[in-house]
């Protein structure tokens, strides 16, 4: 190794323990344990002029859709309410006035914050809840301004805004979609553990990019002589990650860090200005059931219970007896029609029957055209020994 290497060495083996050490230093307010930031890592966190821009463009197009609704219920009300006397003017006046309230709704219903618009129903509600809030300042506006405003004009510009709204967020949301599957404007994310738990995260953002999270680098908890050691160093191994990566979040897998430790690492997170995201450790659970509430001082996750007897399963019921009667309605001249060649080109029934085991255990008939000999099953034991898929 030449002298110059072990110089460049030292110097970034310097600047490492450098920032170290005034990650770790220790803060009163949260159990002894906080970092003492100079506010750059918090400001270059803060500063995101790309998320800001597509806020305002969203905001834009929210207005412009909820402007085009009530001009589209004031061509209704004129084609179908001609002998309405409140002139056109007035209720161009009351627009005017009332469209800016429209986005300050849905910002007050975190319309523009993707984390609570991540399903499709959340978003739905809100903008239901937004458009009710600006309908009411609508009718405010028309009572102090006593311009007699047609109420069934006021319920169209309520139901249309609701519906040109969620079909313009529906595009916005296959657009962003589309855009972070290309990699554009994925959020770079750390994630914090090496066990099964983030690992099968990591392959999960990796492999779905529409999602939009780009994970950038994984942190391990490393060993150390005591727990203050231990959390010190993957605190700064954490917010070394983000900084050398240019990251603005980290997730982390709860099973992988000692719960001694995780909470004051979310806390020093929170604190140092990152965007944070916990696991939950489960899978496969609709995220409909799943509810934050509070436990004494510490959050819980509530799991609902699977309700087997409510109407929802009387509804899933007779849709599937619905979608399967329609479809065989609809194959029936095809089945038919491959019945009448099973017969004519194999002796036997056209149709194969046998039970089978459903839910709960319970068995049933089947019925089908069959495909095989009349005696498959007889020989299937002779046919045992040629079975090459073992």
């Amino acid at each position: 190794m030449s002298a110059s290497d072990t110089t460049t060495g030292r110097t970034t083996a310097t600047n490492r323990a450098e920032r170290s050490s005034k990650l770790s230093v220790s803060h009163p307010s949260v159990d002894g344990w906080l970092p003492e930031d100079d506010g750059a890592l918090h400001r270059r966190l803060r500063r995101a002029p790309n998320i800001r821009l597509s806020k305002l463009a969203i905001a834009a197009g929210d207005v412009l859709t909820v402007g085009l609704a009530a001009l589209l219920a004031i061509l209704l009300k004129v084609r179908y309410f001609p002998l309405d006397p409140t002139p056109v003017t007035s209720y161009l006046m009351i627009l005017a006035l009332a469209l800016p309230l429209w986005p300050l709704a849905l910002r007050g219903r975190r319309l523009y914050e993707s984390r609570f618009i991540g399903r499709r129903a959340d978003e739905w509600r809100r903008i239901i809840d937004a458009s009710a809030i600006a309908v009411v300042a609508l009718i405010v506006f028309d009572f102090l301004l006593k311009t007699s405003l047609a109420r069934t004009w006021v319920v169209m510009v309520g139901v249309l805004s609701v519906i040109g709204l969620m079909a313009y967020r529906e595009f916005v949301r296959r657009i962003f979609a589309s855009r972070r599957r290309s990699g554009v404007g994925l959020r770079r994310v750390v994630i914090v553990g090496d066990n099964d738990e983030a690992l099968a995260i990591e392959d999960m953002l990796r492999d779905d990019r529409s999602i939009g999270y780009e994970v950038v680098s994984r942190v391990v908890q490393r060993p150390g002589h005591d727990r203050q050691e231990i959390r010190e160093m993957l605190l700064n191994d954490t917010l070394q990650a983000v900084e050398d990566n240019n990251a603005n979040g980290v997730i982390i897998a709860v099973t992988a860090v000692d719960p001694r430790i995780s909470n004051q690492l979310v806390r020093a997170l929170a604190y140092s200005g990152v965007h944070l995201e916990l696991s939950s450790a489960l899978s496969d659970v609709s995220a409909d059931r799943i509810s934050m509430r509070p436990m004494g001082r510490s959050p819980v996750l509530y799991i609902e219970p699977v309700n087997r007897f409510g109407w929802r399963p009387v509804a899933k019921r007779a849709f599937d007896l619905t979608a399967a009667l329609t479809l065989l309605a609809l194959t029936a001249p095809l089945l038919a029609l491959v019945a009448v060649l099973v017969k004519i080109t194999s002796p036997g029934p056209a149709l194969f029957s046998q039970e089978r085991v459903g839910r709960y255990g319970e068995t049933f008939r089947i019925h089908k055209v069959r495909s095989m000999v009349t005696d498959a099953e007889e020989r299937l034991i002779d046919l045992r020994d040629q079975n090459e898929a073992d």
